[in-house]
């Protein structure tokens, strides 16, 4: 297992939007800290956090497919259609696969589908990662995990406006379990110049799995994510 970096990127200090909660369901089910509809340009360029993962649990075999993940998004476009993410899975991979407590980035690209990856690094539950999505070329987006580059996400053309998420996404809401932390919020504008804060960050559950704003972290507001697990 290798030492997480940890090391918040200089920029000028934006206080991070005060959270509310919402519920909402869908076919797969979530605990969100979501900054929806930027248009703005704040956001044009990356998202960043700091993520922890203390249990990340579900069944997959012969018979049962689930997944449990815990990790960052940033969506390209306003439709939802475009993203890439990076975090730490467990449970069913690619629809065909059963994976124990992985490291994985995966994108959707126009006309490219769903493609997920397993770089395999090696990480440890209680520690905080950096994760990071940025831009690199004018369709090219960087993927980092711990202060390492882990893929690249290319032929990924941004449309208008962005989503920003990170928290738990999962199959099944009675079956696994996952508990972690988020803080240390960051959105890098279209001149390339970071600042903290998501614009109009937001909870968002589907009861389970839940989410709930803790005593901040030193890097500032933090939040807690569980499934089938007391806060």
């Amino acid at each position: 297992m290798r030492v997480p970096l940890v090391t918040p990127l200089s920029a000028v200090c934006v206080a991070a939007a005060a959270l509310t909660a919402s519920s909402n369901a869908s076919a797969h089910y979530y605990a969100l800290v979501e900054s929806a509809n930027i248009t703005n340009g704040d956001a044009d360029d990356g998202d960043y956090i700091l993520i922890q993962t203390n249990i990340l649990h579900n069944t997959c075999n012969i018979l049962t497919h689930e997944f449990v993940n815990h990790e960052l998004w940033y969506t390209t476009d306003l439709s939802g259609n475009y993203w890439v993410e990076v975090g730490f899975k467990d449970g069913e991979t690619n629809g065909i696969d059963c994976v124990t407590d992985i490291d994985f980035w995966a994108d959707s690209r126009p006309g490219g589908g769903y493609n997920e990856h397993h770089p395999d690094n090696g990480w440890s539950f209680g520690s905080w990662y950096a994760a990071e999505i940025t831009l690199t070329g004018s369709c090219t987006w960087n993927i980092e995990l711990g202060g390492l580059s882990i893929g690249t996400s290319t032929s990924n053309c941004p449309g208008s406006g962005r989503y920003l998420t990170a928290g738990i996404e999962t199959t099944s809401q009675s079956s696994g379990s996952a508990q972690g932390f988020l803080t240390d919020w960051w959105e890098q504008n279209s001149s390339g110049i970071w600042n903290q804060g998501w614009d109009g960050a937001f909870m968002r559950y589907d009861n389970p799995p839940n989410i709930e704003q803790v005593a901040n972290s030193q890097w500032g507001l933090q939040t807690e994510e569980v499934l089938n697990e007391p806060f």
